[in-house]
C-alpha cells in the first residue's frame, strides 16, 4: 500500500511514541545542560505533522518507504545564546546519545560563503545502549529523533527566512539576493561580537575576583559586589550578625541581578568603589545590623510582600540573600543624607505610616553614635 494512502490511524499510531518520548527527551537534554553547566534560551521538540510526513516521503520515495524511515519525525530543537554554546551543546549530546555520523550535518560547514543561512547543527540519533537498558527508556530505544543546535541569532535568521518562504538560495530573487547577503553578514558579525563580549566578561569577573581577594580597590560594579558578598570578610561578618539576630539563614547564591541592584544602590550614594563600601560597612557595622534586624523583625516589613516569600509563623524572613547588610547599608547611607523622599520607593516605604516606624528602628540602632 502507498503510503499516501495510509489512513490517518496509521499516522496516529507510529506518531504515539514520540508524542511520548519528546516531552522525556527534552527533559534529559535540559538536566544535562543544567549539570554541565550550560544555560541556553529554549530546549522544544515537536512531531512531525501527518501532512509534512507524507509529502516528504512522496518527494523521495527511494529514500523513504514509510513513517518509520525518516529521522526526524521527532525533533528536538536546542537554541542557544551564544554560537560558541552551539558546538558545547553538540559535544555534550554527542557524547549522551548515539548519534548516526553519516545522517548528522553541520549545516555551517555545507552553507555557501556567502550566507549566514540556515547555520546549526543537526543531529540525528537515538538514545544510546546504556540509557535504552533502563525500564523508563526500553520502550523508546532505537527510536530516531534529530536535534537541531542554534544560537538565537541563528535561530531568528531561520524563523523569518522560513516565514518569507525562501528555502535555498537559488529560490531569492536577484535584486533581494544582496540584500540577504548583507543582513547575513551582520548577523554573522553580531554572533562573533557577542562570543567575545561575553568571553570578555568573564574574563572582567576572574580579574575582580582575584582583585578583591587581593584587597585591592575596585570600581563599584555588579562583578565587584558579587566578588565581596562571595568572600568572607566585612559583608560576610555583618550578614551573619543579621542572620543571628532575626533567626534567619543566609542563602549563599545570590544573583547577578541582586549584585547589580545592590551596585547601583551603593553608586547612588557615592561609595564608589570596594575600598569605600567597606569602610562605611565598618564604620559603624555594630548599628548598622541593630538596624537591619530590627526592621526585619518589624511585621510592617513584610507588608504587601511577594506570596511565594518563605516566612515563619511569626511574619518573619526564613532566608535572607547573602549580601543582604549592603541594601540596609544603601537605606541607611538615604537617612544620613536626609534623603528621605527616596525611601517612598522601597518596598512598603510608600505607606507614610510605615515610614515612621521605619526611621523610628533606624534612629534607635544609630543613637548611641550619633546621639
Amino acid at each position: 500500500m502507498n503510503v499516501d494512502d495510509r489512513p490517518s490511524a496509521e499516522y496516529d499510531s507510529y506518531a504515539s511514541i514520540p508524542r511520548i518520548y519528546g516531552p522525556r527527551v527534552m527533559q534529559l537534554i535540559e538536566d544535562l545542560l543544567g549539570r554541565n553547566g550550560i544555560q541556553v534560551l529554549a530546549v522544544s521538540y515537536r512531531v512531525k505533522a501527518e501532512d509534512s510526513a507524507r509529502a516528504k516521503v512522496a518527494r523521495s520515495a527511494s529514500r523513504y518507504s514509510d513513517f518509520a524511515d525518516l529521522h526526524d519525525f521527532l525533533g528536538v530543537r536546542v537554541v542557544c545564546y551564544l554560537a560558541s554554546d552551539v558546538e558545547k551543546v553538540q559535544r555534550l549530546l554527542t557524547s549522551e546519545f548515539e548519534i548516526d555520523p553519516a545522517r548528522s550535518l553541520d549545516k555551517v560547514d555545507s552553507l555557501d560563503p556567502d550566507r549566514f543561512g540556515y547555520l546549526s547543527y543537526h543531529l540525528v540519533g537515538q538514545i544510546g545502549s546504556n540509557r535504552g537498558a533502563l525500564a523508563e527508556w526500553a520502550p523508546f530505544a532505537g527510536f530516531p529523533m534529530e536535534i537541531q543546535i542554534r544560537s538565537v541569532l541563528q535561530h531568528a535568521w531561520a524563523e523569518i527566512e522560513h516565514d518569507l518562504g525562501y528555502k535555498s538560495s537559488s529560490g531569492i530573487p536577484a535584486h533581494l539576493k544582496r540584500r540577504f547577503a548583507r543582513l547575513a553578514g551582520l548577523l554573522e558579525l553580531a554572533d562573533a561580537e557577542f562570543d567575545g563580549i561575553s568571553q570578555q566578561v568573564a574574563d572582567h569577573v576572574e580579574q575582580v575576583s582575584r582583585q578583591v581577594a587581593d584587597g585591592d580597590v575596585v570600581p563599584v560594579d555588579r562583578d565587584s559586589i558579587q566578588a565581596l558578598i562571595a568572600s568572607d570578610g566585612s559583608i560576610a561578618r555583618a550578614d551573619r550578625d543579621i542572620a543571628a539576630r532575626t533567626g534567619a539563614v543566609i542563602d549563599h547564591t545570590p544573583s547577578g541581578i541582586y549584585a547589580d541592584a545592590r551596585a547601583e544602590e551603593l553608586l547612588d550614594v557615592g561609595l564608589t568603589n570596594t575600598s569605600a563600601v567597606i569602610a562605611a560597612l565598618e564604620k559603624e557595622e555594630a548599628q548598622l545590623t541593630r538596624f537591619a534586624a530590627g526592621w526585619l523583625m518589624n511585621p510592617a516589613d513584610v507588608k504587601n510582600i511577594d506570596e511565594d516569600e518563605d516566612l515563619d509563623d511569626n511574619g518573619h524572613f526564613k532566608r535572607l540573600p547573602a549580601g543582604i547588610s549592603l541594601f540596609y547599608l544603601y537605606l541607611h547611607e538615604l537617612v544620613a543624607n536626609e534623603r528621605y523622599n527616596e525611601l517612598e520607593s522601597v518596598g512598603s516605604l510608600g505607606d507614610s505610616t510605615v515610614r515612621i516606624q521605619f526611621l523610628e528602628i533606624h534612629h534607635a540602632a544609630y543613637k548611641d553614635s550619633h546621639g
